[in-house]
């Protein structure tokens, strides 16, 4: 079975619903973002502080790397690991992207008491969360095989939306 990548802006459960998803298919789930703080010893946003942006989207670029060779695997990708052409293509070689969105108010909600998240210190509107999603938005309804909206939907009920969506995917390939 092809890997299945989780893509989507930051606060809209790809962690989350990649954990349930891989909890029922009963796949291996690797979390970007957990899987880099665990090797670099520190926590995304002190990556970020100390080494800076560029540094850690290397980071993460290298680890999709690696992992894009294995197979059936329920990946969790970082809210920015669209940003790289290389990236883009590595996801859609080597398996299905689902797309989780949500509305910006939604988006505020979850992540307006997070301080851990390096890209909205000092930033934190919904004006800036409008700003950068309308960047990424493009990049990732082009890059999705799939889409599944997670507005006023429990985890039960998207987990499921997804593994429907991709078994359909799976049959039609």
């Amino acid at each position: 079975m092809k890997n299945i990548y989780f893509i989507g802006f930051m606060g809209v459960g790809k962690s989350t619903i990649s954990y349930r998803v891989s909890r029922i298919l009963k796949k291996k789930i690797i979390d970007t973002d957990r899987e880099l703080e665990k090797r670099q010893g520190k926590a995304i946003h002190e990556i970020f502080t100390e080494k800076g942006e560029l540094y850690f989207r290397k980071l993460e670029s290298e680890l999709l790397r690696e992992i894009s060779q294995q197979t059936d695997l329920i990946i969790s990708c970082g809210g920015g690991m669209i940003l790289k052409e290389e990236n883009r293509k590595l996801m859609k070689d080597s398996g299905i992207v689902v797309l989780l969105t949500a509305t910006i108010n939604t988006i505020y909600r979850r992540v307006a008491l997070n301080d851990r998240r390096p890209l909205l210190k000092g930033k934190k509107t919904k004006a800036h969360l409008r700003a950068m999603y309308s960047k990424r938005e493009p990049i990732y309804k082009e890059l999705a095989d799939i889409e599944v909206s997670i507005n006023r939907k429990t985890v039960s009920m998207i987990s499921e939306e997804v593994i429907t969506k991709v078994k359909e995917k799976e049959n039609h390939v």
